[in-house]
């Protein structure tokens, strides 16, 4: 009995909460035409001017076998045409269109229990009801938006608590950047006002703004999503709301992003809220990982971000990778946040990495100069594979940076006594390497390590090959 009350409880909340033009009954018993049958049960929804179900409708009815079923959808004329769910005592379930009681296509269920959908979320049973997004999910998934609601704006409306973020104000309506109040926090979306359509006065209209607690009243649909059509009320509860106080559901880890595109081949559909703490504003970001706070850069353009802030970012994934042109929503949430421990941790972890390199984790090791000799030049240039990973000490002059320099890295060219040229490769981070600045022709002692694969450039002379040294330690020989 508990699924027959939901649904004619649902079907009776439709016309209390909504104001519809066509006339409509409550359980008038009349015989309806189905394939090859007629049956006479109770119906409930919109009739014509015949009196014969037509629109929106509820009949109930028990064959002789005394099996009742009911059907949920769309009439013409007497007839069951159009979307709608058929349910019958057995537990089969058809959902899809219909033609004169024909099951067309759509899909169906054999033997289903019906408490298990008795334990989902039932239908408002009054006007206003305040629900969470997740119900709204349920409701939709319920009330498949494919089948009934999608054509029938205004059905089962039911509330929703949001909080407004952004509110623009367009030639044909107003788009509103909002969170949507569920059970795990607040989940974002973009609602839009249709001018042709308006769903509240004037007044209210023109008195949206940011940081607005508002009640909206929707129509369910499965995909959690919200159209135009949906829309059947808005009014303000609160002003000047503190948003950065609010809990961010559908949060997503760095690890999750990376890997959306892969289980997901239309990623570009698919949006996430991610946590991101300001490093450098120039470059670095930490997005926060299953396991902490992962390192990542970001080139912000015309977006004002400092240091020691904090934001919650709802963005589209990429690859993994995160830009500015992704985002479709930022949030500052808290400024002033300590980035030295995550700064700490950043180093602690590149570390970790140069330490399981064979070369770079001499970075790690105290030095000691006396572990590094002289070479010949051409010795080295005819052998580089067999001297890789020897240590060299070369003693000369600093020629120039060169243009493939990064903040974390820098390369540059140097000539020993001989007037022969090394690439040097110095590291910047997360170990500084040079802690002055180099300047052309400074006479310099170089300590490191030969590279497997030498270094190719060019220049006014033709192309050059030399060989390529990893830099552990330099000594400046003179200052003038």
């Amino acid at each position: 009995m508990k699924r027959w009350a939901l649904l004619l409880g649902l079907f009776v909340c439709t016309f209390l909460i909504n104001n519809v033009s066509a006339e409509t009954v409550t359980r008038k018993e009349i015989t309806v035409h189905f394939t090859d049958v007629n049956c006479t049960g109770l119906y409930s929804g919109e009739v014509n001017e015949n009196g014969n179900p037509d629109g929106f409708g509820i009949f109930e009815a028990v064959n002789g076998e005394e099996n009742r079923y009911i059907v949920v959808g769309d009439w013409v004329d007497g007839h069951q045409t159009g979307e709608a769910w058929e349910l019958w005592d057995n537990g089969d379930i058809n959902i899809g269109y219909f033609d004169d009681g024909h099951f067309v296509y759509g899909k169906y269920a054999h033997n289903v229990k019906f408490n298990e959908y008795d334990e989902r979320p039932k239908f408002p049973d009054t006007e206003g009801k305040l629900i969470s997004y997740e119900e709204l999910l349920r409701y939709g998934e319920l009330f498949d938006s494919s089948v009934i609601n999608k054509r029938k704006p205004g059905k089962v409306p039911v509330q929703l608590e949001a909080i407004t973020t952004e509110v623009d104000r367009g030639e044909y309506g107003i788009t509103i950047k909002a969170w949507i109040k569920g059970e795990q926090g607040y989940y974002y979306h973009d609602l839009y006002l249709d001018n042709d359509k308006p769903i509240a006065d004037e007044s209210t209209l023109a008195a949206l703004q940011p940081n607005q607690r508002i009640i909206i009243m929707v129509t369910p649909y499965a995909d959690g999503a919200f159209y135009s059509e949906q829309m059947c009320s808005l009014s303000i509860l609160e002003n000047e709301i503190d948003i950065k106080g609010i809990t961010l559901a559908e949060f997503k880890t760095y690890e999750e992003l990376s890997h959306m595109n892969v289980e997901n081949p239309a990623f570009d559909e698919e949006i996430g809220v991610m946590e991101m703490i300001i490093g450098n504003p120039t470059f670095q970001v930490w997005i926060k990982g299953e396991k902490g706070y992962v390192q990542s850069t970001m080139v912000f353009h015309d977006f004002p971000v400092e240091t020691g802030q904090r934001w919650y970012i709802v963005v589209k994934p990429y690859d993994g990778n995160i830009y500015q042109d992704l985002f479709i929503y930022s949030l500052l949430v808290e400024e002033n946040v300590d980035v030295k421990p995550f700064e700490d941790a950043q180093l602690e972890s590149e570390k970790a990495v140069l330490a399981e390199d064979p070369i770079k984790k001499h970075l790690l090791e105290p030095f000691d100069g006396n572990k590094y000799s002289e070479m010949s030049y051409k010795k080295v240039l005819r052998n580089i594979k067999e001297f890789a990973g020897s240590a060299i000490r070369i003693e000369g002059n600093y020629k120039q940076t060169l243009d493939d320099s990064y903040i974390d890295r820098e390369r540059a060219l140097m000539a020993d006594n001989d007037g022969n040229y090394y690439h040097l490769y110095i590291m910047k981070k997360p170990i500084d390497v040079v802690e002055f600045n180099l300047l052309e022709n400074d006479k310099i002692i170089v300590y490191g390590y030969i590279e497997e694969n030498p270094y190719k450039y060019t220049s006014w002379t033709g192309d050059k090959t030399v060989p390529s040294i990893f830099v552990i330690h330099i000594d400046l020989l003179e200052d003038e």
